[in-house]
């Protein structure tokens, strides 16, 4: 009998949330003796030019330079799906979702798809809800990460969905400390430096943080297009000295154990990596509630914005800031809250879907 053999296919492995849960999926399951070859239709010379861990056991695939178009990628899977007893497909991200569904037509194999942010904030709205509906019922299930994009694709009439959130490895936490005024109180937000994250909020957040206490430093993580925007804005509001771009990061844990706030603006997600991180490792976190809804119950283990806008972002940091025994609390329910999203809770129905 062939030990299971599973074909994990994405866009990149440029560092973002989704090509991060694919990696740990393809790690994990590598650990369990199942060969997985991962398929990206950009260049990768090595493992080591993505910035996540690959384990050798897995394949990696680069489409050669001519699939550059839809068909062109589509004719590249097919031909793969021919060559390969692949037991199951997952693919991820809409694009590719559409790309692997039509490579698998007429082929008696299991394909996967997952939407990996909210899809109403994703591609060209008419054109993908089009594909959405003429594509996905082909697949064996459409995996989201929460029930709210499941009732937005159900009302997409996308039927066959399954949740899977993302999960987090749960670290051995440091007792923290809480005091009514930190010294020199670090804030920490992580993520790619584009229009999705509302960074440009959050910095205009620290104005009014600075008026009344001025030694708060606002640490960034990440890179992106939007760097030298916000670095410009943050010098033009006057709170450049009390903001540090570190650029992009590949384990931030050390920055979030030391943070006593954790700020997560951003305009919308599908289910953020960094927040989880951050709650796993305990530390107070405020998000807008588009971003954190998911996983932040507001008031218990976490503090969620209605409508984040620079003064109420400003607000709860300072309330937070000067409430020790209120950020202990959302510390604590914060790390149970992410034991359930744990590795070893999430990762093994991966392999139940993939794999059997």
């Amino acid at each position: 009998m062939n030990s299971p053999s599973v074909l994990l296919v994405i866009s990149s492995l440029r560092g973002g949330g989704a090509e991060k849960v694919i990696i740990k999926i393809a790690n994990y399951l590598s650990s369990l003796a199942v060969s997985v070859t991962i398929v990206i239709f950009e260049p990768l010379l090595s493992p080591v030019s993505s910035p996540y861990w690959i384990d050798p056991r897995v394949t990696l695939l680069s489409a050669p330079p001519s699939c550059n178009s839809f068909l062109s990628r589509i004719y590249f899977i097919r031909t793969l799906l021919l060559s390969e007893p692949f037991t199951s497909v997952l693919a991820f991200m809409p694009t590719t979702n559409f790309v692997v569904l039509l490579s698998g037509l007429f082929l008696n194999i299991s394909i996967y798809v997952s939407e990996r942010n909210d899809p109403l904030f994703v591609g060209k709205p008419f054109l993908y809800s089009l594909f959405r509906l003429m594509l996905y019922p082909l697949a064996s299930k459409v995996i989201v990460q929460t029930r709210y994009i499941e009732h937005v694709l159900n009302k997409m009439f996308v039927l066959n969905t399954m949740i899977i959130p993302n999960s987090v490895s749960v670290p051995q936490i440091q007792a923290r400390s809480f005091s009514a005024s930190p010294h020199a109180p670090t804030l920490v937000s992580v993520g790619s430096l584009t229009p999705q994250k509302n960074f440009f909020v959050l910095i205009e957040s620290m104005r009014f943080v600075l008026q009344v206490e001025n030694s708060v430093q606002l640490i960034l993580l990440g890179n992106g297009p939007l760097r030298l925007h916000l670095e410009n804005f943050a010098l033009d509001i006057g709170v450049a000295g009390n903001v540090c771009f570190r650029g992009r990061v590949d384990d931030v844990t050390d920055y979030l154990s030391a943070a006593d706030i954790y700020v997560h603006p951003s305009s919308y997600e599908g289910f953020p990596n960094a927040l989880l991180e951050a709650m796993a490792v305990g530390v107070p976190c405020i998000a807008s509630q588009k971003a954190g809804h998911m996983l932040i119950d507001h008031g218990v283990d976490g503090e969620l914005l209605q409508k984040c806008t620079a003064h109420s972002l400003s607000s709860s940091i300072l309330r937070l800031l000067m409430n020790p025994s209120r950020r202990k609390m959302y510390s604590t329910a914060a790390i149970q809250k992410a034991l359930t999203f744990s590795d070893d809770l999430v990762l093994p129905r991966w392999r139940r879907l993939l794999v059997g």
